[in-house]
Formats: C-alpha cells, structure tokens, sequence
C-alpha cells in the first residue's frame, strides 16, 4: 500500500493557473460577443416597456395625491410615449413594442391619443394599457375605484 504526503508531486492533480486564466478569458469572451444579442430581445424591451408605463402611472397617482389636484398620464400611440399633463417630459418607449390604450370615452382626446386621469383622492377613470411584441403581451391595468397600477404579464 502506498501512501501520499502533502507536497508529493506524484499524486498532484488539478488545473494549472495558466489553464484557469485560459478558461476564463473564453468565457469572458463569449458573454461579452453574447450578452448584447440576449440583452436586445423582444422579451427584455416588453419588460422595460412594462415597468416604465406603471412607473409613469405610479407617480402620476402619487403627485395627484399630494398635490390635492387631478392629474392625466397621456398616452400617444403614434409616437409611444407617455406624458404627465403637469408639464412632465416625454417618456419614450423603445424598441419596436405595440401599444394600445382601454380607458373611459371621456379621456379619448383623438384617433392616437387618450389619457388615464387620477384624482385627488386616490381614484382615477381605470384603463388598461396593453404593450405587446412578436410573442407575448403585458397589460397595465389602473383600477378605477382604487387607482392601484398592477402589472398582468404575458396575456394574449
């Protein structure tokens, strides 16, 4: 029967550092040539789409109920963005997502344009506004009688 002591170079088994540092720099290599393609998918645009739109809403309930006065989130669907009619800036959606607006026929301002109003007590007029890819849709609903903003992923 034989026997290894710590530091007998006959039974030393493993990867040389050089072999590490090779194996990391291929695949550091491959997440840098792959991770743009995944990145700019229909998948990651619908869900940065989605965020932004409740994000818009979120804030629009929130000032409306601070400030003590109604306040309507503007949606253009030509040019895909949002707006808070306090003067805010335009909120651009990127990428090549659908979009399409359900809300009150009062707030229907013409053929690309209709907005979601929030009140001062926290209601709003309810809406839907639905962003869509190649494969999959998000709603943001705005309930009416609450004004809560609630994502609905993946509905068709």
């Amino acid at each position: 029967m034989r026997t290894l002591r710590t530091g007998d170079p006959s039974g030393a088994q493993g990867y040389t550092l050089f072999e590490l540092l090779i194996v990391l720099v291929i695949l550091g290599i491959s997440v840098a040539v792959l991770a743009p393609t995944v990145a700019r998918g229909p998948g990651l645009q619908l869900r940065s789409g989605t965020s932004l739109v409740a994000a818009v809403l979120r804030e629009a309930r929130s000032l409306a109920i601070r400030d003590n006065r109604e306040l309507r989130v503007i949606v253009d669907v030509g040019s895909r963005t949002l707006q808070v009619d306090s003067g805010g800036d335009d909120r651009k959606l990127e990428g090549d997502l659908g979009i399409s607006v359900y809300t009150a026929t009062s707030e229907l301002q013409d053929a690309k344009r209709a907005a979601i109003r929030f009140l001062p007590d926290g209601t709003s007029t309810g809406g839907r506004i639905r962003l869509s890819s190649q494969v999959q849709a998000n709603d943001v609903a705005v309930n009416w009688l609450t004004g809560h903003v609630e994502i609905h992923e993946n509905v068709r």
